[in-house]
């Protein structure tokens, strides 16, 4: 997906071929078949896989307690207008080749990062300005989300001379503000109004769960095609992922099974770092499973 990225980014969609990035990835185009059903299918999930990425990266800091909230979300923002920049012509690319509102495949995605993205910068505002802001937290990310988004188009698209620091420190002015202020208001935006966002996040941990553990078993078959193996044993290795992901995505699935394949996958050191977090995406799930 990463070369896909860095492909599209540079040629565009039309102008990049299937084989091309099989061959920057040394694999042949049937391998990557196994892994996408088309050119389109490969885009759409560099684009989600990328945008994760983004916000991974921004979720990962830590809470130092030699900081305050506020300069942790200062922290937060930079990472994420840190990455929309970095991959802006991969996303111009993408929305002059397919539309949002035109690609059916595109709808689902982008509707999962809006409200991916709103619940975040929720929880960023509330980490920041405390539970006094609960109140008024929808029209927080709103009024956040609006002003971040036409700054960031001045910069990007326009390439309007706005250094990042002095975009953030004036963000957190605006926003600091704006709290101050809402306390003597009514909030415009309730929980009941904004309830599709309040459900979508509340029915979100099992599509996390499962994003998360594709993304997990894709890791690993790519990491298989990479590794130094005979071909036999490259094909046994594959088998086995495909085993394993069949048998964790059952309704009913055999424990057993599942750490008989994870421990046979362990042997091989370069798979072993995916083999320990689908350890723990497992375990997890187990956890709320007994719950």
């Amino acid at each position: 997906m990463q070369t896909a990225i860095k492909r599209f980014s540079e040629q565009g969609y039309f102008k990049t071929s299937v084989q091309e990035i099989a061959d920057d990835c040394h694999i042949s185009k049937g391998a990557l078949y196994k892994y996408f059903d088309s050119k389109e299918s490969l885009l759409i999930q560099a684009f989600e896989y990328n945008h994760n990425k983004i916000f991974e990266n921004a979720m990962a800091i830590e809470f130092d307690t030699s900081e305050t909230p506020k300069s942790v979300l200062v922290k937060k923002l930079a990472v994420e207008i840190d990455g929309m920049i970095e991959n802006k012509d991969f996303m111009t690319m993408l929305f002059r080749t397919f539309p949002p509102g035109e690609s059916e495949k595109l709808k689902p995605v982008m509707e999962r990062i809006k409200y991916s993205m709103a619940d975040w910068h929720k929880d960023c505002l509330l980490e920041a300005y405390g539970e006094s802001v609960q109140p008024h937290i929808w029209d927080l990310v709103v009024i956040l989300q609006g002003i971040l988004k036409e700054y960031l188009f001045l910069l990007m698209n326009e390439r309007k001379p706005i250094s990042i620091e002095s975009l953030i420190h004036f963000l957190i002015e605006r926003m600091d503000a704006i709290v101050l202020d809402m306390t003597h208001s009514q909030p415009l935006l309730t929980r009941k109004m904004m309830s599709d966002y309040e459900q979508f996040n509340d029915q979100d941990d099992s599509r996390s769960r499962i994003s998360s553990l594709t993304e997990l078993i894709t890791q690993l078959k790519t990491t298989i095609q990479s590794i130094s193996c005979r071909e036999d044993e490259r094909e046994e290795l594959t088998a086995t992922t495909t085993l394993l992901e069949k048998e964790m995505n059952d309704d009913e699935p055999r424990r057993f099974l599942i750490q008989a394949l994870l421990n046979y996958l362990n042997q091989w050191e370069p798979l072993q770092q995916w083999v320990k977090r689908i350890r723990m995406s497992n375990e997890l799930e187990e956890d709320r499973t007994h719950e």
